[in-house]
């Protein structure tokens, strides 16, 4: 071991000598002599190429050794305080000449990387996990007017149910991402074993305690948590999402069978030019013909990149999906996750924006890569065309379908102008594309 130390030393040393272009200074320190009374120096490698054999030899000793072992026209050597000490001294008197710099103004740039949250919220500059915020369990004021025809004993029916006594959190809806995301990646697994995998690293492996339970009864509930997550996230994705073409209905447990999916398709497209306040005006004139609330840029200009990662694009029946995981607590029953909720909930969370952003992305992507089988319509000689966005209210899913048919399942297909025209506002086009 000594040895193997002592030829890693030498190697340090050689790259340190060696690496000097110009001259190369390099010094013994009292530390390396050693203080003990044993003494170290024997141990480093100057013992060895100097062949010092004293355990606490003296710096003269030290300084003889080197001039002996290399050449004096390439080395010179000195004790420390023995040095001549040698103070700059100026010719004569000198004025120093200061002068003021020239006032620069710093160039102002509008350029930003964007993303559908940033946007919506009036911000910018800032790349924002999209999905970072969803599964807050907060309830906008249009979802409490919908609420407030929902009976009390609706909730009570389904307090205990897992998709209701799961708490809302960034972590949850994190983890629930997670889970899919492996599930589109590795459809034949283990599912049990991923939904306990995935609790755990999020550090939701166990319920929390209610106040006035027992032992007993906590101890039921922890041992079914992730049976009753993993069932109900199995039932979620067996739900028929799309019964096209009848007869054959789509499932998200199909769609990750089909190897015709991608989880986590990352985009980045440019956005504006120049022309700023231009770009921004299109933009919400786009948004406006789709109903859609505009933008509030700060300096009313927007120009850069919009960035983003969409949960899941698929292929079926010759048509491209886009499809969002979204596990916001809108209430404690299913009834909170009807049509009439999840269209307020879009509205009010600012869904409606992002959808026609991750839309505008997949259609630019398979416009520019399939252009020769893709368009939005299906066209003469075109295999592909856009079919639609797919929201999925997870804790609204995987009910019975007889009596929650659809329940959580929220989906659009934009029209083809609206598409075109969103696309031709953030490249700031002159015509359409």
């Amino acid at each position: 071991m000594q040895k193997e130390r002592l030829a890693e030393d030498m190697r340090l040393l050689y790259v340190a000598v060696t690496r000097a272009i110009y001259q190369c200074h390099i010094g013994i320190s009292a530390a390396t002599i050693g203080r003990s009374v044993n003494g170290v120096f024997e141990q480093t490698p100057w013992a060895h190429l100097l062949g010092i054999e004293s355990t606490r030899p003296s710096w003269p000793e030290i300084k003889a050794a080197l001039e002996r072992r290399i050449p004096a026209e390439t080395i010179a050597c000195s004790v420390l305080g023995e040095a001549e000490v040698r103070r700059f001294r100026p010719d004569g008197p000198q004025q120093a000449s200061i002068q003021q710099p020239a006032e620069v103004e710093a160039p102002v740039s509008a350029w930003q990387v964007a993303s559908y949250s940033k946007l919506a919220h009036g911000e910018s500059n800032v790349r924002l996990d999209d999905k970072g915020d969803d599964d807050q369990e907060t309830v906008s004021p249009d979802e409490e007017v919908a609420a407030s025809r929902l009976s009390a004993v609706d909730e009570a029916r389904w307090k205990d149910d897992i998709r209701y006594t799961l708490k809302g959190s960034a972590l949850t809806g994190n983890c629930l991402h997670d889970i899919f995301e492996q599930r589109a990646l590795h459809p034949q697994g283990d599912f049990q074993a991923l939904v306990a995998k995935m609790l755990f690293r999020y550090g939701l492996q166990k319920p929390a305690m209610i106040r006035g339970e027992s032992a007993d009864e906590y101890e039921q509930r922890r041992a079914a948590w992730v049976p009753d997550v993993a069932h109900w996230l199995l039932a979620a994705m067996r739900q028929s999402l799309l019964d096209d073409p009848p007869g054959r209905p789509l499932s998200l447990q199909g769609i990750f069978n089909s190897a015709a999916a991608i989880p986590e398709l990352v985009f980045d497209f440019a956005i504006g030019g120049e022309r700023n306040a231009i770009a921004l005006t299109r933009v919400n004139q786009a948004l406006a013909f789709a109903g859609v609330e505009g933008l509030s840029v700060p300096g009313g200009r927007i120009h850069g990149l919009m960035t983003g990662a969409i949960d899941l694009t698929f292929i079926h029946e010759g048509k491209v999906y886009v499809l969002d995981y979204k596990s916001n607590t809108l209430g404690k029953s299913p009834s909170h996750y009807d049509h009439p909720a999840m269209d307020d909930c879009m509205k009010s969370r600012r869904y409606d924006l992002q959808y026609l952003i991750y839309s505008t992305a997949v259609h630019r992507y398979f416009r520019s890569r399939y252009d020769d089988v893709y368009s939005f319509d299906a066209g003469p000689g075109k295999e592909l065309s856009f079919g639609g966005v797919f929201y999925l209210f997870l804790r609204g899913m995987g009910l019975d379908e007889e009596n929650y048919a659809q329940y959580g399942i929220w989906f659009k297909r934009p029209g083809r102008e609206l598409i075109l025209a969103l696309d031709a506002a953030f490249a700031l086009a002159s015509e359409e594309l």
